[in-house]
């Protein structure tokens, strides 16, 4: 096993970078992604961070999109905790494979609140309109420093009022911590590669603190289990 660096980020793509990928490469890829990502609590910083934003901002009904949204069980969860407290909400799923999204309408058939549409978020297409939230639940990584930038621009361009960073810490410990993990739970290759990769291309705390400030001075930035980071960038100069 070659002994990866990181001090800085990783630069290749990961396999499901690859819109086309379909059949049961992806199906075993996103359950395998979604039960270790239970058993790590990592939708549960997801909610959270809706909890705090709506602490701040209430709109009616929440309007959120989760761009680059997987196989939706990060809105499955947010759905969740909407219905709980009784918010009126409106949430979105936006995603470049065609396959992923089939697979998340499958997962949230009994959620009539969350809609999905298939669609780079870098596309001139993909408009936000009329959005309250963005959010990136592990999906920033997946882009270069530029991309990212581009992405949250467009977000403030838009009018969104806030938005939700839910990514990974690039840290050795997180790294040999999810080689095990997938040794416990079996995962498909697909998933073990791409989950060590994608620890690679995380981030550092400094380089979270330099993404936000380049798009708003109002940031919430915090380290979660297991080795996440929690970051909100409000937009809106009243907040």
């Amino acid at each position: 096993m070659t002994v990866p660096k990181f001090k800085s980020r990783a630069t290749e793509k990961e396999i499901i970078d690859d819109f086309t990928l379909e059949g049961s490469e992806i199906t075993d890829t996103f359950e395998s992604i979604e039960k270790v990502n239970i058993w790590l609590g990592g939708n549960q910083v997801l909610v959270d961070s809706l909890r705090r934003c709506l602490q701040i901002e209430s709109p009616t009904p929440i309007r959120l999109h989760d761009l680059g949204c997987g196989s939706g069980d990060g809105l499955i969860s947010l759905a969740k905790f909407a219905r709980k407290k009784e918010l009126p909400a409106q949430f979105t799923g936006v995603d470049a494979n065609a396959h992923v999204i089939a697979m998340a309408r499958r997962q949230s058939r009994h959620f009539p609140e969350i809609e999905y549409r298939v669609q780079n978020i870098f596309a001139e297409a993909y408009q936000l309109k009329e959005v309250d939230i963005a959010t990136f639940n592990l999906c920033l990584h997946h882009f270069t420093e530029a991309e990212i930038e581009q992405l949250l621009q467009k977000c403030k361009d838009a009018g969104v009022r806030a938005i939700i960073v839910n990514d990974l810490h690039r840290h050795w410990l997180a790294y040999y911590a999810f080689y095990l993990v997938c040794w416990i739970f079996r995962s498909p290759k697909i998933a073990k590669d791409d989950g060590l990769l994608s620890i690679r291309k995380g981030f550092k705390r400094q380089e979270f603190h330099k993404m936000a400030q380049k798009i708003s001075p109002q940031y919430y930035l915090r380290w979660r289990w297991a080795f996440r980071w929690q970051l909100l960038i409000f937009l809106k100069p009243e907040i």
